[in-house]
């Protein structure tokens, strides 16, 4: 489904089932696919023809994320044996609300400690900003432009005071959504000379082993019920999920304002450049659409 398009930024998602082309499902299970999680279920041959069905997978994937993921599922991981594949998909491009002036090249230090020269946004920007100096981070909030009353995409750059891999643990294990709101809570505007690094996130993930982790089983075994759907003894055979982002100095490069900017001494400099952490959320309702850690933003 589209969340949004045409308001200055698009965001998409969706979620998919490719089902056995043999098999019965139940007319009830798929009304309640497509009202409330606007998803359908589309039969490939999987039994016949393994190869073909990865190929239709990998094609609505593609789609969803306007190319930007062209093999979703790798080679081999359709087999006859396979009756039941669930896709989810994020795919999100936006620009900025306030544009970076310009790029640079500068260094960022890894998590493995090693510097890498990689290109750097540049912009002046007045932000929403926090500090936690108990977790020992900084918050930034970059805001994207749209011109939707409904819906705003921010973004929030997690930002460690140090590279230090005790602070990303620190982070990691113990900053859920309580403890979040409470570390960058309350939020004051600053006005800062920002410069971080450009970054894509490209990630594919199986999500059998993680739904196990979490209690989830039986649903990837044979002692699965899923009659519900369909009366075919049907076993969930594999859960993928996708999602891209890139960030970059999208917009109109106003050089003579960054120049003017970059002069005033009462801006604070803040140059990310060692690991942090990327929440893409829906201003209004708070609701995170993606989470990411950058580690190395050379790394695609």
């Amino acid at each position: 489904m589209v969340f949004e398009r045409n308001h200055g930024f698009t965001l998409t998602a969706g979620n998919k089932l490719f089902g056995e082309e043999t098999a019965t499902f139940k007319q009830a299970f798929l009304n309640d696919l497509a009202r409330y999680y606007q998803a359908s279920l589309e039969q490939v041959d999987f039994r016949n023809n393994p190869g073909e069905s990865r190929n239709t997978i990998n094609h609505w994937v593609a789609e969803m994320t306007n190319n930007t993921i062209p093999e979703a599922l790798s080679a081999g991981s359709i087999t006859p044996e396979t009756s039941l594949v669930l896709v989810s998909t994020l795919y999100f491009k936006g620009q900025w609300e306030q544009p970076f002036a310009g790029t640079m090249r500068s260094l960022f230090t890894t998590s493995d400690g090693r510097r890498v020269q990689t290109d750097f946004m540049r912009g002046v920007f007045t932000l929403m900003m926090a500090e936690s100096k108990t977790m020992k981070f900084k918050l930034l909030e970059l805001p994207y432009l749209t011109t939707s009353q409904n819906c705003k995409m921010i973004m929030e750059l997690i930002v460690p005071t140090s590279n230090s891999a005790s602070i990303r643990q620190d982070i990691e294990n113990n900053l859920n959504a309580f403890k979040f709101y409470k570390e960058t809570h309350p939020r004051e505007l600053e006005r800062v000379t920002l410069e971080m690094p450009k970054f894509q996130i490209k990630f594919k993930q199986d999500l059998v082993g993680v739904l196990s982790t979490m209690g989830i089983q039986d649903l990837f075994t044979g002692n699965s019920d899923l009659s519900g759907i369909s009366d075919n003894g049907l076993t969930l055979s594999s859960a993928e999920h996708s999602t891209y982002m890139k960030v970059d100095e999208q917009g109109t490069v106003a050089g003579a304002a960054f120049a003017q900017a970059a002069s005033r001494i009462l801006d604070t400099p803040f140059q990310i450049n060692h690991p942090f952490y990327v929440i893409l959320r829906e201003h209004f309702s708070h609701m995170p659409m993606f989470m990411g850690r950058i580690m190395d933003p050379t790394a695609y």
